[in-house]
């Protein structure tokens, strides 16, 4: 498949040649944490599952095509656990964050993004989400607006803004 990609993309393969890594580690990631956790909860008929993803699950992205297509495989996984597990007592939230200002974002987000989100904010946001049994807890409003009103637009003009 990624030699198919590579013929096809050519310089942006390096962001999808490593997708059975990035899918392997987001996806199967949150499976396995959470795996060893459901019998449990099912037994007690309580509990909750939590899993962050990221709002770029909500919309392709330039540079990111599997990590966006694997943070919304979490968040479809989520919303299927959220409808399984619900009889049984369990909430499940999916945290979609927008930039949160912690040691992956760079100087040149720092100067460019306008909706960094401070780590405490994002904490007591998350925690809040959580403790109220929300399904989702997504921040920035802004950010979530801009992608948001980016899937109404047509196709040509999407590709351009992108």
């Amino acid at each position: 498949m990624d030699v198919q990609i590579e013929a096809v993309l050519g310089h942006e393969v390096a962001h999808i040649a490593n997708g059975d890594m990035v899918t392997m580690t987001l996806v199967q990631g949150v499976i396995n944490a959470f795996a060893p956790m459901l019998p449990g909860m099912v037994q007690r008929q309580r509990g909750n599952l939590v899993a962050v993803t990221s709002l770029l699950a909500m919309l392709g992205y330039p540079g990111a095509a599997a990590y966006s297509a694997s943070k919304a495989a979490v968040v479809r996984l989520m919303d299927c656990l959220r409808i399984d597990l619900h009889s049984q007592g369990i909430r499940v939230t999916t945290v979609c964050p927008g930039y949160v200002d912690t040691a992956m974002i760079t100087d040149h987000d720092r100067a460019t993004v306008k909706s960094i989100v401070p780590v405490d904010v994002a904490a007591r946001k998350i925690a809040k989400a959580i403790e109220r049994g929300k399904a989702r807890c997504e921040f920035a409003w802004s950010l979530r607006l801009l992608i948001g009103l980016a899937g109404w637009l047509p196709e040509k003009i999407f590709q351009y803004v992108m």
